[in-house]
């Protein structure tokens, strides 16, 4: 069997790795050949290529990626939102492509950002092949925005949309919604839907668009033996972090990204500053992604780790903490997360989205009521001083092995998305 995969970057971005992870599952397994067809590349790597390969390949890519950007900058209500939405407007023409000719099976991923405009989407659909779209957030079912937030307008039809500027009831996340409805009736009979978690599977049966779809709930895999427990003090000692702290972890692409919730993270490190000051000698914190210091005013003592490029990168970062926390307010089966507890880390986090599915309250973790800083705080404060933190270590990696392990998820792709 032929497996296709279509994602918008090859190395960039949690839908990315999700993608890349699967990849590589599909291909150790015996039943599929995988190979991965993404936006732009300088030139093919095996089984991954580029609709566009070369230097000019990338220039035409980042062209159209810029013209949506600003088709979208222009449209919504203030700057903070222009990577919230995607209208779809610009991408490339796949169909003829020869990887996508003999695919038996076209897998979607996450296509936007001038990879996949509404257009190239309706080309894929008229081939008749098999489809299968992998959800790494809403963006499939709703007129334009990736994640809705508190709007349910996707559970009948799309308009009125309170990301834009103008919002009317033809506006543009109409005009995107009515386009999405035409392509996925096309698609009827042909279409597998999957969403990394039970959550956002639950949101796409209650859309207009989709609840006549198929809807599987298939999380992403990880390798655990890439991420995995190394000890700890002498990459504590490598790194110039201390090595007679508990160091809690905080890693998002871009810490200022308000929906992974850095803010709640500083109000409960605040909160347990002045309510427990015995942690005051005992707690720091160590931040991965991209970060303005000068903009961040924390109790604890706080190492940057920057940006991390490599996996094994990462997993030494998660090796140099104790736990890890995400206060994320919308998030759907996050890698971090996973990486972590197949690091051996407990997890805390706000019990939203699909983080329920992934941490065992107080079993793998601790689950704080959502947008609750002060809940955040007890979370942190219940794994500085559990008793048995390597009971949850254990557990955290144990669960990890058992449901996101790389054979156990090409398999379900196989038996329960592709026949």
């Amino acid at each position: 069997m032929k497996i296709l995969l279509l994602n918008t970057f090859a190395n960039y971005g949690g839908a990315s790795i999700a993608c890349r992870r699967l990849h590589t599952a599909l291909n150790k397994s015996q039943h599929a050949e995988a190979r991965l067809l993404t936006r732009d590349l300088p030139r093919a790597f095996g089984s991954v290529t580029a609709g566009e390969l070369g230097y000019w390949g990338q220039k035409k890519a980042w062209l159209r990626f810029v013209a949506e950007r600003l088709q979208t900058r222009w449209a919504v209500r203030d700057k903070s939102l222009q990577f919230a939405f995607s209208p779809a407007s610009w991408g490339q023409s796949l169909h003829k492509h020869t990887w996508v000719q003999e695919a038996d099976v076209l897998h979607l991923h996450w296509t936007n950002f001038g990879f996949l405009s509404l257009e190239g989407l309706t080309e894929l659909a008229s081939l008749q092949k098999k489809m299968v779209w992998t959800l790494h957030d809403m963006w499939a079912f709703t007129g334009g925005c990736h994640y809705a937030g508190d709007c349910d307008h996707f559970m009948k039809n799309c308009g009125n949309c309170p990301l834009l500027k103008r919002p009317k009831a033809n506006d543009l996340s109409n005009k995107v919604w009515r386009e999405k409805e035409a392509i996925l009736k096309d698609l009827q009979g042909r279409l597998q839907i999957v969403t990394c978690s039970q959550w956002l599977g639950d949101l796409a049966k209650k859309s207009a668009l989709l609840q006549h779809f198929p809807i599987q709930a298939i999380p992403n895999p990880i390798d655990t033996q890439q991420f995995a427990p190394l000890e700890k003090a002498p990459l504590r000692k490598r790194l110039g972090l201390p090595t007679d702290k508990f160091i809690l972890l905080f890693g998002a692409m871009n810490v200022q990204d308000k929906r992974k919730g850095f803010d709640y993270l500083v109000e409960a490190l605040q909160l347990l500053y002045h309510q427990q000051p015995e942690t005051r000698q005992r707690l720091a914190l160590a931040v991965v992604g991209k970060a303005n210091e000068k903009d961040i005013d924390l109790p604890f003592p706080t190492y940057y780790l920057g940006s991390l490029a490599t996996p094994e990168a990462m997993n030494e970062a998660y090796n140099v903490a104790d736990a890890f926390v995400l206060p994320s307010l919308e998030d759907n089966l996050p890698n971090t997360v996973m990486e972590a507890m197949a690091c051996g880390l407990p997890c805390v986090a706000f019990a939203t989205g699909g983080l329920p599915e992934m941490i065992l309250h107080e079993k793998t973790g601790y689950l704080a009521t959502l947008k609750d800083a002060q809940s955040l705080a007890t979370g942190i404060q219940y794994l500085l001083q559990h008793p048995a933190l390597p009971t949850l270590s254990e557990q955290a990696r144990a669960f990890v092995q058992t449901h996101y392990a790389e054979d156990v998820i090409a398999q379900t792709y196989i038996e329960k998305a592709y026949t």
